[in-house]
């Protein structure tokens, strides 16, 4: 029986969010897609609140994808008030954003991420970025996992 890798994607664009779910379905069948719109749901995802609370339906992510620019709570706000908490401390958080302003850079780090990449624009550059974060975080180049 194989296990599924769960990643959340926390992004407002309809657009990115359907170029990374396109990305992870190319190259793996054992990688489920989970995302919300802004840094409350995120934290409502997490914490299984409100209509997150149903754990089968929403179970805990092995990886945060994190936009920076969201309504509400903005990714950085988030990701601060994620490691606040000891519960979310070993959970793989890694900013996905279109700013490479090096402060911003910096300030995520700072904030307690594990990795920082900027959106690429194309399909091909999607799947290929996909495929290094199942590489790296997974540990295998098609996100096949063993039991």
């Amino acid at each position: 029986m194989n296990s599924k890798y769960v990643v959340l994607a926390a992004d407002d664009d309809s657009d990115d969010r359907e170029l990374l779910a396109e990305a992870f379905q190319f190259y793996s069948s054992n990688v489920v897609m989970r995302f919300v719109n802004d840094g409350v749901e995120v934290l409502d995802y997490l914490n299984g609140k409100n209509k997150y609370a149903d754990r089968t339906a929403f179970p805990m992510p092995h990886l945060l994808l994190l936009d920076i620019n969201m309504p509400l709570v903005n990714g950085v706000e988030a990701l601060r008030l994620l490691r606040q908490s000891q519960t979310f401390a070993a959970l793989p958080v890694t900013m996905f954003s279109t700013s490479s302003s090096r402060e911003q850079i910096k300030e995520c780090y700072r904030a307690g991420c594990n990795g920082y990449l900027i959106k690429p624009t194309t399909s091909l550059d999607m799947k290929q970025l996909t495929e290094k974060l199942c590489a790296y975080w997974f540990n295998s180049y098609n996100c096949i996992v063993v039991d």
